[in-house]
């Protein structure tokens, strides 16, 4: 009986071994922001929480000057919901973004962090890509702050779907909330999950 050859079996490979694919374990980071406005801009991520479908997947914590917020979803959703935030950032004195290793070393941190940087980060294909993409925007974030305008052109390219989905989501007023509905979400079937932790503190520097 023949033995089909492992390396042509699956199809014309060109006598190679087809590409490995390589597994996403998801996202988790950690999202720190230091305001001024604390309380309107609490207001703005929760709502912004509940916009993107969120809401009973967040385990809130707010003690004073402090909210925390621990969310989790797929990776499309925590996109959005850092995307969202961009209509907020007028009032954020600090942003930064920690995404966690899977081996338990020092996290990639991206300080200076901005809405476009933090959905270019969650939603690529892969915990791997996350991470790399995470320390090309620390580098330039870096770079821009020793550069004239500190401002660096865009570098790393993004999944044309996802920025769609991004743009087209609904905006929460900073000025109030939106009118709520009844709908219950539940979390996407079918892709790695992603968890991120925004800590949003109360400054008066």
């Amino acid at each position: 009986m023949a033995v089909a050859n492992p390396e042509t079996a699956s199809g014309d490979t060109g006598g190679r071994m087809p590409p490995m694919l390589v597994e996403d374990k998801g996202f988790s980071g950690r999202l720190e922001l230091q305001t001024r406005m604390f309380v309107p801009t609490d207001a703005f991520i929760k709502q912004s929480i509940f916009n993107c479908g969120l809401e009973n997947l967040a385990r809130p914590e707010i003690m004073g000057n402090r909210s925390v917020y621990r969310v989790v979803g797929s990776r499309e959703e925590i996109g959005r919901l850092v995307a969202a935030l961009g209509g907020v950032w007028d009032a954020i004195d600090s942003a930064s973004l920690r995404v966690d290793r899977p081996d338990g070393t020092p996290a990639a941190a991206v300080d200076e962090v901005t809405p476009d940087q933090m959905a270019a980060v969650v939603v690529r294909n892969s915990t791997e890509a996350s991470i790399q993409t995470a320390q090309v925007y620390a580098a330039m974030n870096h770079m821009a702050r020793t550069m004239p305008g500190g401002e660096l052109p865009e570098m790393i390219d993004s999944d044309a779907g996802s920025l769609w989905a991004m743009q087209t989501i609904p905006m929460p007023k900073l000025t109030g909330p939106e009118k709520p509905n009844a709908t219950t979400h539940a979390p996407a079937q079918g892709t790695a999950q992603a968890s991120l932790t925004i800590v949003l503190l109360h400054t008066t520097r």
